[in-house]
């Protein structure tokens, strides 16, 4: 499995977010397994997660407003792409466990917890991604200091994250590709 990533250098609204990270999708099905998205019907799971019908591979992708990122596999798993912003702390006090909340608070200077915070969303994101419950599961539930390391990874003022069961797995490195916007 490969994690792969684009950023085409320019603001992206949300109708060019979707459009790349779908371009990005086609690139990551024929690197990998040599198919076309197009030889698949795609559907919404309950929770919103999307997926092929009547197929074993996996896929997941995220888009923020200066990047997209996406993975397929053989076995369920999550992706996410996270700008890196200042976030506010009634928001990390409503979404961090116990665990997470602790490390925040204990940094010095303050101003790390930033990227540190967004880390962890990544994470969350990507499991909740993984699991298929998205927002439903409760982030303060999902404590990610427990997870193992190396799921998330920063790129510039973007952290990209992923989730997966499977060990063999668990050592991608997010690969650059440029996917350039239609």
């Amino acid at each position: 499995m490969n994690i792969y990533f684009s950023i085409p250098g320019e603001y992206l609204d949300k109708n060019a977010q979707r459009s790349l990270a779908l371009r990005l999708l086609d690139y990551a099905l024929q690197k990998e397994f040599g198919i076309a998205r197009s030889d698949w019907r795609m559907i919404r799971k309950a929770r919103g997660k999307p997926s092929f019908i009547n197929s074993d591979k996996h896929f997941s992708y995220s888009h923020c407003r200066f990047g997209v990122a996406c993975a397929v596999a053989k076995q369920p798993l999550g992706v996410d792409i996270q700008e890196v912003l200042k976030p506010k702390p009634a928001t990390m006090r409503r979404v961090c466990h116990p665990n997470e909340l602790a490390i925040l608070e204990s940094m010095e200077p303050p101003s790390l917890n930033a990227p540190r915070f967004i880390e962890m969303w990544a994470l969350k994101e990507a499991y909740a991604k993984y699991t298929g419950e998205g927002l439903a599961e409760g982030f303060n539930t999902i404590d990610t200091t427990a997870f193992p390391p190396g799921l998330a990874h920063r790129h510039e003022n973007l952290y990209i994250a992923y989730y997966t069961a499977t060990a063999a797995l668990k050592s991608a490195k997010p690969q650059w590709v440029q996917v350039l916007p239609p």
